[in-house]
């Protein structure tokens, strides 16, 4: 079968589908890691579609930030599968979850989607850049007195904090 006529399999994702989402991370260029999927498959919903030989085709994350919306992510797909109507596919069964639980979806895109998401009453809000530091960078020293460790004791007051910022609650992200 061919990527046009293939049927696909609705699949909840578990850990065990990383290696494969990490697949079409790095397709798409971008700088997620094995350890961002671990987490957001916890702290979420991950789901995709697919192939009949178990390929992962397309994805898509749901984060819930308390009762009053959800964040949708991580919207991948296969280049020989784009432009088949995956992501819209995958993002109307995202949508409809979060509004059956009574959540305004929001959605985390790049310019790349534009076409697909205004088709479904998304339209930008701000930016962003993705940012990556080589593993040999990862020891940055800081200015004395600038930073501190977070202690166990102070989490509470950041998760406090953030909520105020985001207005959604991120706890177990943090």
């Amino acid at each position: 079968a061919t990527a046009s006529t293939e049927p696909l399999t609705p699949a909840e994702l578990s850990p065990a589908d990383i290696a494969m989402a990490m697949d079409l991370v790095a397709e798409a260029g971008w700088n997620e890691t094995e350890d961002d999927w671990a987490m957001m498959m916890e702290q979420g919903a991950a789901f995709g579609l697919k192939s009949l030989d178990g390929l992962l085709v397309a994805c898509i994350v749901i984060l819930t930030y308390g009762v009053r919306f959800g964040w949708i992510s991580m919207v991948l797909g296969n280049q020989k599968w784009r432009r088949k109507g995956l992501a819209t596919r995958l993002l109307k069964e995202a949508m409809a979850r979060l509004v059956a639980g009574g959540r305004a979806p929001v959605l985390d895109a790049t310019p790349d989607g534009k076409q697909v998401y205004s088709r479904l009453g998304f339209s930008p809000r701000f930016g962003f850049h993705r940012w990556r530091r080589p593993r040999e960078q990862a020891s940055l020293r800081a200015a004395p007195g600038s930073v501190q460790p977070l202690a166990p004791d102070d989490l509470a007051q950041v998760v406090q904090y953030d909520r105020g910022v985001f207005g959604g609650e991120r706890a177990g992200i943090i």
